[in-house]
């Protein structure tokens, strides 16, 4: 059946350079992220992201990020893969435990969810389970 968490996260650095611009089109950008989770997920994350940013400042993304900490108190780290946009202030992301990426007693970890943050606030929320060794 699986376990769920809902957590908030806290950016605590996003170091953002361009890759490809161009006057009339999308510029392409690169960030490297490190984020804070506090609830149900007590832990540290760096990610990296790949986006592009529209005339009109929207963007869509596409990111790996690394959990290191403790879930549901088991330590251990995982490894999320991200496919999201932002938009009128408001990031979303849905993303995918990457498979076989669970490390201590995270190994085994399997699941999907979601998030979406504005500069004020982060919900985040995200389904798992432990496949067998």
């Amino acid at each position: 059946m699986g376990s769920q968490i809902k957590c908030t996260f806290k950016i605590d650095s996003w170091n953002e350079k361009p890759f490809s611009e161009s006057e009339d089109g999308p510029t392409l950008n690169r960030a490297s992220v490190k984020q804070t989770y506090s609830g149900s997920l007590e832990a540290k994350s760096t990610i990296e992201y790949l986006m592009t940013t529209f005339l009109d400042e929207r963007s869509s993304f596409i990111g790996i990020e690394e959990i290191i900490g403790e879930l549901d108190g088991k330590s251990g780290s995982f490894l999320l893969q991200h496919n999201g946009t932002h938009e009128e202030g408001v990031a979303k992301s849905t993303f995918e435990i990457i498979p076989h990426s669970g490390t201590g007693e995270l190994e085994g970890i399997t699941g999907s969810g979601h998030y979406e943050a504005t500069h004020d606030q982060s919900r985040f929320k995200m389904f798992y389970e432990f496949k067998e060794k």
